[in-house]
C-alpha cells in the first residue's frame, strides 16, 4: 500500500497522468481496509454479527480487486480511468445495499438469511 502511493507521489512528479492518481487512490483504499481489519482484533464488536458484515464486505471487495485487475489488463477499449474504476463504482454500492439488507433482517430477527 505504502509503494502504491509512493509510486503515484513519483509519478505525479513525472506528470504521468491519471495512473498516477489511481495508485494514490488504491493505495490509500488498501491501507484504510489493512487499518479496520486490525482494528476488528483489538477492540470488541459492535454487533453480533460484526463478523459477518466485514465478511461480506472483504469477499465482496476481494472480487471487486479481481475485476479491477482484469480489466485494466485486458478491457484496452475502455478509456483508461474507467477501466480502473467501474468495478468499484457497481461493487461499493453493492456491498453497501447487502451489509444494510442483512443488517435489517437481522435487527428484526429473521435469522433465515436467504432470500
Amino acid at each position: 500500500m505504502f509503494y502504491f502511493i509512493g509510486w503515484g507521489i513519483y509519478l505525479i512528479t513525472l506528470r504521468a497522468g491519471i495512473i498516477a492518481y489511481l495508485s494514490i487512490f488504491f493505495g490509500l483504499g488498501g491501507l484504510i481496509l489493512v487499518t479496520r481489519n486490525v482494528l476488528d482484533f483489538i477492540r470488541p464488536p459492535k454487533t453480533k454479527y460484526q463478523w459477518l458484515f466485514r465478511h461480506i464486505g472483504n469477499m465482496t471487495g476481494g472480487f471487486i480487486a479481481s475485476v479491477t485487475a482484469f480489466s485494466a489488463n485486458v478491457l484496452n477499449f475502455m478509456p483508461g480511468a474507467l477501466q480502473w474504476l467501474w468495478p468499484s463504482l457497481i461493487g461499493v454500492p453493492l456491498i453497501v445495499y447487502w451489509i444494510r439488507t442483512y443488517r435489517k433482517k437481522l435487527d428484526a430477527g429473521i435469522h433465515s438469511l436467504s432470500w
